[in-house]
């Protein structure tokens, strides 16, 4: 998100509204983190079984994910939700580049 600042100013300033921007970076993050996450964690869990023969209980795999999931989706939302707050004007003056 902080590569996109005046992006975001830029889209306030024409009228895209505060849910959209929001749902951008949410989906963004949902395709990044799927990426990076879970394809390395699987490829971690099969390590495991093959190295020690012993795989997870399913439950905590599922939890494992979805807390990965929620922490990383709070720390786009934090500072997303503080910048929107702003108004478009102070955005573009306060970031401009």
């Amino acid at each position: 998100m902080a590569y996109d600042l005046k992006a975001i100013g830029i889209y306030r300033s024409l009228g895209m509204r505060r849910i959209q921007i929001v749902s951008h970076y949410l989906i963004n993050t949902f395709i990044t983190l799927t990426l990076q996450f879970l394809i390395p964690y699987f490829a971690m869990l099969a390590l495991i079984y093959l190295i020690f023969g012993v795989i997870s209980s399913s439950l905590f795999i599922f939890l494992g994910i979805i807390v990965g999931y929620i922490l990383v989706f709070i720390s786009v939302l934090i500072p997303l939700g503080a910048l929107l707050l702003k108004t478009p004007h102070n955005i573009l003056v306060k970031y401009d580049i």
